[in-house]
């Protein structure tokens, strides 16, 4: 995506976001090294970023994936 849009890349908060999206991604696959590895680029990126904390804890094991995305889909809001 960011190869087809790189004004995303170019923009801190853009690039954060999608790299915490990629980070949750990652981690809901159980790809926990590549999680970490994509939060880390968001929060260098966005230190304020919101989606780190779900992707972490997703990687962590402490939440599965699909219940974070029900509670935020349950509030109107996504990854």
């Amino acid at each position: 995506m960011l190869e087809h849009h790189p004004e995303l890349a170019r923009s801190p908060l853009g690039a954060a976001r999608i790299y915490a999206q990629l980070a949750f991604a990652y981690a809901s696959l159980g790809r926990r090294g590549e999680a970490c590895r994509w939060a880390w680029r968001a929060l260098r990126r966005n230190w304020h970023e919101r989606r780190v904390p779900f992707a972490l804890a997703v990687a962590a094991g402490i939440v599965p994936g699909d219940a974070v995305l029900r509670r935020l889909a349950a509030r109107g809001h996504g990854i």
